[in-house]
């Protein structure tokens, strides 16, 4: 019996050390950066730091605002995760993003940045939009 107890007090303490995303939740979280409530989830992003505290963004721009910030350390954010804009439901790394930036999107804080996890829909919407493609060390 003590074996089982340890077991799933260990596994209870590992669950909670996890660096996974947390949903986004529209109309209730609130960006970390502006501190709006998040209203579109396509803009959205997170930042998963090496404790497993989560900070959640409501556009992009917002996301790169707070990193230049050093609010958080560099070296203490394990990952960095943006909204696919068609899967508002899905975070993405932001290494395998794809991002497009373009006026026609019209994001929470106009920054107008919409990521994409895979290359056929950020070629397809940023001809759609009229946009650019851009990296995201150009994003000021």
């Amino acid at each position: 019996m003590k074996n089982v107890l340890l077991l799933f007090c260990i596994g209870i303490f590992l669950a909670s050390c996890s660096n996974n995303t947390s949903p986004m939740q529209i109309g209730i979280d609130a960006c970390e950066n502006c501190k709006m409530t998040i209203s579109d989830a396509r803009f959205g992003a997170e930042i998963v730091t090496r404790k497993g505290r989560i900070y959640k963004f409501d556009d992009i721009v917002c996301l790169r605002s707070y990193m230049k910030s050093g609010t958080v350390k560099s070296s203490d954010i394990e990952s960095t995760f943006l909204v696919d804009y068609c899967n508002p439901h899905m975070l993405t790394p932001i290494s395998k993003c794809i991002l497009s930036s373009s006026e026609n999107y019209g994001s929470p804080m106009n920054g107008n940045i919409a990521a994409f996890a895979d290359n056929d829909s950020a070629i397809k919407y940023n001809l759609q939009m009229e946009g650019d493609l851009v990296l995201w060390n150009k994003i000021q």
